[in-house]
Order: C-alpha cells, then structure tokens, then sequence
C-alpha cells in the first residue's frame, strides 16, 4: 500500500511549471498536495506576452488577471498585429521639412513627435533677408522683426534667439537664465539646477541664509533658491533678433525673494552672443564688500581645461596657462588672475566657450564631481568687488564665443582693440 500512495504522488506532480508539492506522509489523512502557481513573469512567458493586461489560467487551475508590462515608443502593445506583444506598425515616418510642414515651423530646431509616435529634434532651416527666426512673434517662424516691447504676459518654458550659425536660449521658467549656447547643435552650457546656467548672482552680509545646513550670505541669484524655487521673471519680451528679460531674483539662502531687479539684453553677432546684464539693489541698508559673480558660468563637465593668459605682454600672442581647476569636493574654491580679460573652458580637443569682458583680471573657478557622473559641472565666475548699498545699479557686457583656443583668442584681440 504503501508503495502505491508513493506512485500516486510522483503522477500528481508531474505538472508543469507552479505545479504541486505533495506530502509524503501516507499515513496522514489531513495532509494534502499544495500547489504552487507561477509568477506573473512566468505565466506571461508561458502565454507567450510581453505586454498589456491578460486574463489566463495557471497551472493550479485558477483564473487570474495579470500584467505583462509595457513597450518602448515606436512599439506598441500588439502594435506588429500579434494581441499581447510588442512590435511597430507599418508606420513610415515623415522626413525633417515634412514635419516642420506639418508643425507650421520653418526655422531653428524644434522637437515634437512625428505620426509614428517617436520624438524627434529636427531643424527647420534658417531665414533669409531681414526676416529673423520668430521675427514675428511665433516662435520657430521667419518674420520681420518689429521693437522688442517688453510685455508683462510672461510666457513658459524656453525661449531662444537663433540666426543660423548660433542659438541662444533663456529658462523663463528660472528667472531667463541663459541656459543653451550652441553652435551646430552643440549646447555647452550646464542647467541641471537653479544655481547654474550662465547668470547674475551677487552677495551682501548675513541675513539669516541657509545652505545645506550651514549659515549663507544675502545672495541674489538669477535662476532661483538653493531650494529650486525659481526666481520669477515679470516683463519679457522676444522679437527674433533681441531678448529682454526682467528677473526678481530669490536668495540662495532661502529667504524668499530679495528686493533687486535683474535685466538682461541679448543678441547674436554671427557666432557670438553680446549679452548686457543690469542689477539693481533696492534694500534699505549696507552690506560690506564681497566678490561679486559677474557673472557665473557652469558649463559642461567635459570643458574642464580652464584657459587664460597671466603673462606681461598681453595681446602680443604669448603662451597661455590651461589649468585643470580644483575639485570642489575636496579642494574647495581656486582663485586666479589673468592679464587679458577672458577666459576659456576647453575639451581635450581645445575646443569649447570663451567669456570676454573688458578690464577684467580676476575669477573663481572649480570642478565638480567627475566627467560622466550625474551633475558633474565645471566653473567659473568673473570677480568685481563692491559692497550692495541701498540704490545700487551695478551693469556689464559680456561676450561669449564658441570655438578654438585659437579662434576665440582672436576675436577678443579684436573687441580689445575695437574699445569694447
């Protein structure tokens, strides 16, 4: 008998996978077979789906609804014809002129999605005469470009200046902070949070600031808090050929928002960007003198090489210093003076963004974290010393300029010489 309670119990499970487990004991009548079902991965796997909601039976008999995941755009779920599995349809996208066409865009980059579905960046092509790139007021479309009127109806998002050769861009969102320089698609500037972009920021004395814990000076900044509340812009306006922002900046310290005005002009010259920044300090007392970010710049990790020239000779071509700068974990802030007034941020290829601005001879600069990590960065700001007295208006030009060392160096000899 016993032997036959044994065969019984081998038969009962030999099912497939979940199937049973028995209980050996022949002589307990209460005992009986537990069966183990599948996984949800298992039991898609053996209906032959990879995504959607289905309704199937395990191996313990049971109904059961499951759900076997979802699918990577262009693919859909059952999208190949085959109910509960991933594939594409027979979908032909449109070419790049297609969907600016179909966007109503004919100028400068824009991403959108196609009919098929995938999210693409394409560029729509550049504009000819005296028509600019959203000369007109809609974005993305040539237009004869009328004043720039500055308009309180703020709009969200980015916004750009394009000419063909170079895009700039401001975060509307963060106090119009310049957040994408590129030339050919390339963006080297670095917008991960509100202390970033290339932007205004200046410092006063103790109000009761705090970053990370740590006490933290009055500290007007462009983009917005360390919190990330962002700074908000109240009059802006964008006529394709000129960009005006007015900023109320927030203290980095979290204090909320500071009484200063920040402004800011921009246009394109060719490759260059010509960007005028104004600030204005309307608090009711002094504050002692500190280095002031005139401004700050935080670019892309891989532009680490900081580049200048600290020689007696300036502009006669003479050997510049490239420093890799300290790494901020570690090392702290570096500070460096310099006798032209520009700096650079170059790749391993020479290759990268120079800042102009005349009669400037001093910085701050580091590097953060390493190439490839998230939120690696590289920086530097132009140093001026002067206290925030009540009435204050502290504005500059600044010039930036993507290219070589050898490219970027020439061009500043050039507004040197020109007086700008």
């Amino acid at each position: 008998m016993r032997a036959l309670w044994t065969a019984v119990f081998v038969l009962t499970c030999a099912l497939p996978v979940g199937g049973c487990t028995g209980d050996d004991d022949a002589g307990d009548d209460d005992a009986g077979d537990v069966c183990e079902p599948e996984t949800e991965a298992e039991l898609c796997s053996a209906a032959g789906r990879n995504c959607g909601d289905a309704t199937e039976v395990d191996s313990c008999g049971e109904s059961r609804t499951i759900s076997c995941g979802s699918c990577d755009l262009p693919e859909t779920c059952g999208g190949g014809g085959e109910p509960g599995v991933c594939g594409a349809s027979a979908c032909t996208p449109e070419s790049d002129a297609e969907l600016c066409t179909a966007l109503g865009k004919n100028c400068s980059e824009i991403s959108a999605t196609d009919r098929c579905g995938a999210l693409r960046t394409v560029d729509c092509g550049t504009c000819s005469g005296d028509e600019a790139c959203g000369g007109g007021g809609v974005d993305n479309v040539c237009g004869e470009p009328g004043p720039c009127v500055p308009s309180t109806n703020v709009p969200s998002g980015w916004s750009y200046l394009d000419n063909g050769v170079a895009r700039i861009g401001v975060d509307l969102d963060y106090g119009a902070a310049v957040g994408h320089y590129s030339v050919g698609g390339v963006n080297v500037l670095d917008a991960n949070d509100s202390g970033r972009y290339l932007q205004q920021s200046f410092y006063g004395d103790d109000m009761g600031g705090t970053w990370h814990g740590d006490p933290w000076p009055f500290n007007p900044v462009q983009g917005g808090s360390s919190d990330n509340d962002p700074s908000p812009v109240t009059e802006f306006c964008n006529n394709g050929v000129e960009l005006y922002a007015k900023t109320i900046p927030m203290d980095w310290g979290g204090t909320g928002l500071t009484p200063c005005v920040m402004e800011e002009w921009i246009t394109l010259e060719d490759d260059v960007a010509v960007i005028r920044f104004r600030f204005e300090f309307n608090g009711d007392w002094s504050n002692g003198a500190r280095h002031q970010e005139v401004p700050a710049l935080f670019v892309r990790r891989d532009l680490e090489h900081l580049t200048y020239y600290e020689g007696s000779a300036p502009w006669t071509g003479g050997a510049v210093t490239s420093i890799l700068p300290n790494q901020l974990e570690s090392q702290g802030n570096q500070y460096i003076g310099f006798d032209e007034p520009w700096l650079a941020y170059l790749d391993a290829s020479d290759w990268g963004i120079g800042l102009y601005k005349r009669d400037e001879d001093s910085a701050t600069c580091y590097r953060f974290k390493n190439i490839g990590e998230s939120s690696a960065t590289s920086y530097f700001a132009f140093l001026d010393t002067f206290a925030l007295t009540p009435g204050l208006v502290h504005e500059y030009t600044l010039r930036a300029k993507l290219g070589t060392l050898t490219e970027l160096r020439a061009a500043f000899a050039d507004y040197y010489q020109l007086g700008l």
